[in-house]
């Protein structure tokens, strides 16, 4: 039977009979091991956790309440296996400082976007100086968008994850069209 929770505005839950759950080859659908389960609960988007994602464990939930599934960390739904991923990676370049400028890394970084959306990169911008500006932009603090107050300061771009695709598909495409 579904039942009523107050703490969560009153929202009526279904009953599910399977959830995913966090296998070691990704997320795998598992029977809920007892009947009338109110919901699957997962993992919400958190860009600093190690796979994009909160800690919250991914399973099938009796019931749903505020300490068995916390809205800063959880997420719940109520149909079969609807706890799916809620972030993918995407790439930044990262910046050191050689010879007193910025130089994009040889390595990118690993940054998580949600699932679908647009991933935003940090570049230096035209008042940043290497020596008080170099930690903004080097490892996982070039992804993301940067401070408001950094771009009014014109210390920080924000760019899409994509542009850096285009920035080198486009010019490739120019040079084959004057090939051919």
């Amino acid at each position: 039977s579904s039942g009523i929770n107050a703490e969560y505005g009153g929202c009526t839950y279904g009953t599910v009979t399977k959830c995913l759950t966090d296998g070691n080859d990704g997320l795998v659908s598992a029977p809920c091991e007892t009947p009338n389960n109110a919901a699957c609960v997962g993992p919400v988007f958190d860009a600093a956790g190690t796979d994009g994602e909160s800690t919250q464990e991914r399973r099938c939930s009796a019931t749903i309440t505020a300490s068995n599934c916390p809205t800063e960390t959880c997420k719940s739904c109520e149909t079969d296996d609807c706890n799916v991923a809620v972030a993918e990676s995407f790439e930044c370049d990262a910046y050191t400082v050689v010879d007193d400028a910025f130089k994009a890394a040889a390595a990118k970084q690993k940054c998580f976007k949600t699932v679908g959306g647009h991933g935003k990169c940090k570049t230096p911008g035209s008042a940043a100086t290497t020596a008080a500006h170099a930690a903004k932009f080097a490892t996982t603090a070039a992804c993301g968008e940067c401070d408001a107050d950094d771009v009014t300061a014109n210390l920080c771009k924000t760019v899409s994850s994509a542009v850096t695709v285009s920035a080198f598909l486009l010019p490739l495409l120019a040079l084959l069209y004057t090939l051919f």
